[in-house]
C-alpha cells in the first residue's frame, strides 16, 4: 500500500510540475507563425504526459487564461475540449474572457463565448425542476397613481 502511495505523490509532483512547465510555454509571447506552431507541439505533449490544465501561477492565471490573453485559439479550443474551468478568475478577478476582451482578441472571445453557451446550455438541459417554485406568497398588487 506504501508504494501505492508513493506512486500517487510521484505523479502527482510531475502534474504540478508539468503544468508549471505548461504555464511557462504559454505565457511567454512567440514570434511568427513557426514559433506558434512549435508552442502548440509543446503544449500537446505536456499535455498527453499528463501536466494539470487547472495549474495556477504567481497572478493566479491558468492555461486557459494565458492562451485567450495571447490568443492561441488553437489551443485555447484544445484546452476548452480537456475541460479547462472557463468560470476561473485570476488574482485580479478576471476570467479568460476578461483577459480576451480587455487584448481585444476578438477570435479568442469568440470561441470562448461559444464555448460558455454550450457549458450553459448543457447545464440547463440537465436542469429539471420538479416542483413549481413560489417565490411571492401572494400575487403582487400594482398601484397605478391616477393620471
Amino acid at each position: 500500500m506504501k508504494i501505492g502511495a508513493e506512486f500517487n505523490m510521484a505523479a502527482a509532483d510531475r502534474s504540478a510540475e508539468y503544468g508549471q512547465l505548461l504555464l511557462k510555454e504559454l505565457a511567454t509571447p512567440r514570434d511568427g507563425r513557426n514559433g506558434n506552431l512549435l508552442l502548440a507541439e509543446r503544449v500537446a505533449k505536456l499535455l498527453k504526459d499528463g501536466a494539470d490544465i487547472h495549474a495556477r501561477d504567481a497572478e493566479g492565471r491558468t492555461p486557459l487564461m494565458w492562451a485567450a490573453f495571447h490568443c492561441r485559439v488553437i489551443l485555447l479550443n484544445h484546452l476548452i475540449a480537456m475541460g479547462a474551468d472557463l468560470h476561473a478568475r485570476d488574482n485580479g478577478g478576471n476570467s479568460a474572457l476578461d483577459l480576451a476582451r480587455q487584448k481585444k482578441q476578438k477570435p479568442a472571445i469568440k470561441s470562448l463565448e461559444a464555448a460558455l453557451k454550450e457549458q450553459l446550455e448543457k447545464d440547463l438541459e440537465n436542469m429539471s425542476v420538479t416542483i413549481p417554485v413560489r417565490i411571492f406568497k401572494s400575487p403582487l398588487r400594482v398601484k397605478r397613481k391616477n393620471r
